[in-house]
C-alpha cells in the first residue's frame, strides 16, 4: 500500500538511506504507533504519525525551522522521545533538538549546538543502554571529508566539552565520509565509507573510554552513502552495499566477518537492511528506465540470499500492456514487455504503427494488484486528440479523470497519477480478463481522432524514488 503523507521541496527529500527516519513506538498506550521524521522544505523539518492500520496519517507538525537544506539524523528512544541533528542553515552548524514525548504528542525543546564550526552533515544517531546519546557525522574542513563522533551524557544538553570541542575525529581525511552507528555488545560501532574506495569502522568498548584502531571490511569502486548496517537479534551486525553498483552482503558475529554474499547487480537506490529475527532482508532499487525506479528485496535463504523479488505492483513495470484497434485485423496486440523497456518508439498497435490514433482505439494498462499511477516517455508525442481514461468496477467501465488531471499522451516523460494515493483508490476498482490476462486494468479510449499520432518508448508503474528508509 502506497500512502502520501506529505511533499517536500527540500534537496533531499526523504533523506539518505543510511539515516534512520521511521519509528515506531514498542508499548504502552501508544503502542504501534508510527512516526515520520521528514524535511517540508529547506529550512523546515516536521514530523507526522499514524495509529494501526495505518490509513491515515496526522497533518505535518513542524517541529524544525532554521534546518539547511541537507538530510537530518534521527532516533527514537524507548519511551517515544524522539532526538534529531540537523545542519543549520547558514552556519552549516551541527545541531541537537529534542522532541519530548508525552500523552501522545511530541513537544520540540530548545536547540543544542553540537559543534560550531567547519562544515557539518549527514548525521547518525544512536542512545545506548546507559541514556548516552551518540551522533557521527561528516565534517568538511581544509578541502577534506571527515567522520567525527561527540557524546551526551545529559540528554543533549551539552556535548562532549561544548560547541568548540569538535569530540573524536575518526578519519584522517578524504574526497568524501559517510557514517552511521551500530550496536553490538559490547561495542558501540562507526561504520563509514571513505574516500569512495573503502568501507571500515572504528569501535567504542562501552565500559572503556578510547576508540579502537580502524578495521577495513571492504575495498572497491563507488562507494559513498550507499550502504547500510543493521543488527541481528543473535546478535550479528550486517552490511549491505553497493560498489561500482553492484549489491553486496556481510555480517560479522562479533569475532569475524563473513565471506562476502553478491546480491543484485546495477543498483540505483541505496540499500535498506532489515532483520526478522536472524534473517537479514535487503531492499533497494533499480533504474528501469529515465526517472523510475523498482523496488527490489531479497533475503537469507540457506547458506545464500535469494532469488530478488520486486516489491509490489505499485512501483514496477506493468505486468501486461495491450494496444487494442478495433479496426485492425488482429484487433489486441501485446506491447507489455517494449513498455518495460528503454527502447525507443516501440510501443505501438502494429497495424496502425500507433499507440493511439483514431476513436475507439485503446489502450489497456494492467497490474495483478491495484496500481496508482503510470510513467509515459513518448517518442512521438499527440497532437489534436483526446483519450478518456476508465477502470473496471465488476460491471462496467467507469470513467474517471486523473488526480494529476487530463492526460492525452501530448507530452512525453509524464507521471500520470491515477488516485492521489492507494488509500484513495476506487473501492469498486475489480479485476478482470482482457485478452487472456486477469488483472487490475486501466484503460484510455480515443475519443476524438489524433492529427499527429503518439507513439510510446516506455510505460511502465514506476516512479522516481532516490532514497527508502525502514523502521
Amino acid at each position: 500500500m502506497l500512502k502520501l503523507v506529505n511533499t517536500s521541496t527540500a534537496f533531499y527529500g526523504a533523506g539518505l538511506s543510511l539515516q534512520r527516519r521511521l519509528f515506531k513506538i514498542g508499548a504502552g498506550a501508544y503502542g504501534g504507533r508510527i512516526a515520520a521524521v521528514f524535511p517540508t522544505s529547506p529550512q523546515a523539518i516536521a514530523l507526522s504519525y499514524s495509529d494501526p492500520p495505518y490509513m491515515n496519517w496526522s497533518l505535518p507538525q513542524t517541529v524544525i525551522t532554521d534546518s539547511g537544506d541537507f538530510p537530518a539524523g534521527c532516533w527514537m528512544d524507548d519511551v517515544g522521545n524522539i532526538y534529531i541533528a540537523y545542519t543549520a542553515a547558514g552556519s552549516l552548524n551541527l545541531i541537537h533538538r529534542k522532541l519530548s514525548f508525552a500523552d501522545g504528542e511530541w513537544s520540540p525543546g530548545n536547540g543544542q549546538v553540537i559543534y560550531n564550526a567547519d562544515a557539518n552533515y549527514y548525521p547518525g544517531f544512536f542512545k545506548d543502554k546507559y541514556g548516552r546519546l551518540w551522533v557521527s557525522w561528516t565534517r568538511y574542513s581544509g578541502g577534506s571529508y571527515y567522520v567525527n563522533v561527540k557524546s551526551s551524557i545529559d540528554d543533549g544538553q551539552t556535548w562532549d566539552f561544548g560547541p568548540d570541542d569538535p569530540g573524536t575525529t575518526l578519519t584522517a581525511g578524504s574526497s568524501s565520509a559517510f557514517s552511521c552507528l551500530a550496536y553490538l555488545p559490547t561495542y558501540l560501532y562507526c561504520l563509514y565509507s571513505e574516500g569512495g574506495t573503502k568501507l571500515a569502522y572504528r569501535r567504542f568498548e562501552m565500559a572503556g573510554g578510547l576508540w579502537c584502531s580502524e578495521t577495513e571490511v571492504y575495498s572497491g569502486p563507488g562507494l559513498g552513502d550507499n550502504f547500510a548496517a543493521a543488527v541481528s537479534d543473535d546478535l550479528k551486525l550486517g552490511l549491505a552495499f553497493v560498489s561500482d553498483g553492484d549489491l553486496h552482503f556481510k555480517d560479522f558475529d562479533g569475532a569475524a566477518w563473513s565471506g562476502i554474499h553478491d546480491l543484485d547487480t546495477d543498483i540505483s537506490v541505496a540499500p535498506v537492511l532489515k532483520y526478522n529475527g536472524s534473517i537479514p532482508f535487503v531492499f533497494y532499487g533499480k533504474q528501469i528506465g529515465n526517472n523510475q525506479n523498482q523496488l527490489f528485496y531479497t533475503l537469507r535463504s540457506g547458506a545464500g540470499f535469494a532469488q530478488p523479488c520486486r516489491i509490489g505492483g505499485e512501483l514496477a513495470a506493468l505486468d501486461t500492456v495491450l494496444c487494442y484497434r478495433p479496426s485492425a485485423t488482429v484487433e489486441y496486440f501485446d506491447r507489455s514487455s517494449e513498455a518495460a523497456d528503454t527502447a525507443a518508439g516501440d510501443v505501438y498497435h502494429v497495424q496502425s504503427g500507433k499507440l493511439l490514433q483514431d476513436t475507439g482505439d485503446t489502450l489497456f494498462l494492467g497490474q495483478a494488484e491495484r496500481f496508482q499511477h503510470v510513467y509515459v516517455i513518448l517518442s512521438t508525442s499527440g497532437i489534436g486528440g483526446t483519450v478518456s481514461w476508465y477502470y473496471w468496477n465488476g460491471s462496467n467501465w467507469k470513467d474517471f479523470v486523473p488526480q494529476s488531471g487530463e492526460y492525452n499522451f501530448d507530452s512525453s516523460f509524464n507521471l500520470v497519477r491515477l488516485w492521489e494515493d492507494s488509500a484513495d483508490m476506487p473501492s469498486d476498482w475489480q479485476s478482470c480478463v482482457i485478452n487472456g490476462h486477469s488483472r487490475f486494468w486501466v484503460k484510455a479510449v480515443v475519443s476524438s481522432a489524433f492529427g499527429t499520432a503518439p507513439v510510446g518508448s516506455q510505460i511502465t508503474a514506476a516512479k522516481d524514488i532516490p532514497y527508502i528508509t525502514g523502521l
